[in-house]
């Protein structure tokens, strides 16, 4: 708990922006409080916990860090071994990789193969969908669906959609794909998680401001009563006057 705190607390210091953006004295208070995270991890490592989440925290700190890839693949193994249905652990390991942190797009994409495939079976499949997923962050999400700068494999991460649904049938777990089935245009994949949805807002997708309830509405309609596709870009009309 200690060590997500002070993570928290470095990356809030620090802000989401690029390191252009960061000021000194935040650059000063996220390296203070990673430190701190670094020297706890390293003591509970020696204790060889068994807790795939205390292995998880290691990425967010190897990144700020810039610490050797060799070590945070040493305690990403660590908590795949211990628990490899650990989405998270894979997600912020793939996050680790994206352009913006040094990767690329075609190091995602390997990733999220190599360890899809290490788990396997449907279960690989829903380890995919949640490292594409956590690829929101970065690529717009109609970029990785047309796979223009990303090169995934969405028959997999339709595949993957399908298994989480299944397995955890939750309102979180269905309105997240339900996200997704809209913007692949997989209408009956839109209808299955809006019917479980119902007319709850799901604010986690659409945000918390009612001024985004019609766009939800929209897409209810889409899944549900064969609507237009709601994200077909705005044609520009004609601003001349008359």
């Amino acid at each position: 708990v200690r060590i997500r705190q002070l993570v928290n607390k470095a990356w809030k210091a620090r802000g989401s922006g690029y390191s252009s953006t960061v000021t000194k004295e935040g650059w000063t208070i996220f390296e203070k409080h990673l430190r701190e995270a670094k020297k706890i991890f390293d003591h509970g490592a020696k204790q060889d916990f068994e807790d795939p989440l205390f292995y998880h925290s290691f990425a967010s700190i190897a990144r700020g860090l810039s610490l050797p890839d060799a070590e945070r693949m040493k305690w990403f193994k660590k908590g795949v071994e211990l628990e490899p249905l650990y989405y998270t652990n894979y997600q912020s390991e793939s996050g680790t990789r994206m352009p913006r942190w040094g990767g690329s797009a075609e190091d995602v994409a390997n990733f999220a193969k190599k360890w899809s495939d290490n788990v396997g079976g449907d279960d690989g499949d829903i380890v995919y969908f949640w490292i594409v997923d956590r690829q929101r962050s970065y690529f717009r999400m109609r970029s990785i669906v047309s796979c223009d700068r990303i090169p995934l494999d969405m028959k997999r991460f339709e595949k993957g959609c399908r298994a989480l649904i299944k397995k955890h049938p939750c309102f979180e777990n269905y309105s997240t794909v339900g996200l997704w089935a809209v913007w692949m245009k997989n209408r009956p994949l839109a209808k299955e998680c809006f019917e479980k949805i119902g007319k709850q807002y799901p604010y986690q997708i659409f945000g918390r401001s009612s001024k985004n309830i019609p766009t939800f509405i929209k897409w209810r309609k889409y899944a549900l009563d064969d609507g237009p596709w709601p994200l077909e870009p705005k044609e520009k009309g004609n601003t001349k006057k008359s």
